[in-house]
């Protein structure tokens, strides 16, 4: 019971990061840390609207968002784009008006 309340008591002070790390030095596994894994980054509709102005206003952003599928995570009112899922769409659009041009 003791080891337990002590394992507890570690466990609340420590990241999820740090339990999963922990967890997979005793089991062994590899954690090294992959150098080319890139942290993702997350824009707010008014930092998107700011980096690409010929192609985001508010109401464009609207209209992608609820007609052409552009992924957004929604808080409250707040909305988030993922810069990954943001470029990806963005090629797509770019790739169907190429070949609209056809």
């Amino acid at each position: 019971m003791n080891n337990q309340i002590a394992a507890y008591n570690l466990l609340k002070t420590m990241s999820f990061e740090e339990v999963v790390l922990m967890i997979m030095k005793n089991n062994n596994l590899d954690v090294t840390p992959d150098v080319n894994i890139e942290k993702d980054t997350y824009y707010t509709a008014k930092q998107l609207i700011d980096l690409y102005p010929n192609i985001f206003s508010k109401y464009k952003l609207a209209k992608y968002i609820k007609e052409d599928n552009l992924p957004v995570i929604k808080d409250g009112k707040e909305r988030f784009f993922l810069k990954s899922n943001v470029e990806k769409w963005l090629e797509n659009k770019n790739n169907q008006a190429m070949f609209r041009s056809i």
